[in-house]
């Protein structure tokens, strides 16, 4: 599936480059989610509040 928008998420990653978790975010009474990000500028700015690894998505594939 080709991917026509950027997307960018952050991670936890390995010093051999695998993904091993993701920060998430959410306040005191919401549910925590994956930060997710539609340009890089933003999810820098994320990342300097929650931290991680930007990663930039390539792939999908549908889950259903």
């Amino acid at each position: 599936m080709e991917i026509r928008r950027e997307l960018y998420v952050l991670a936890h990653v390995d010093v051999d480059g695998n993904v091993t978790g993701y920060p998430k975010g959410g306040g005191s009474s919401t549910k925590p989610s994956i930060k997710a990000h539609d340009s890089l500028s933003s999810a820098k700015r994320s990342r300097a509040h929650c931290g991680g690894t930007i990663m930039r998505i390539t792939a999908l594939e549908p889950a259903e």
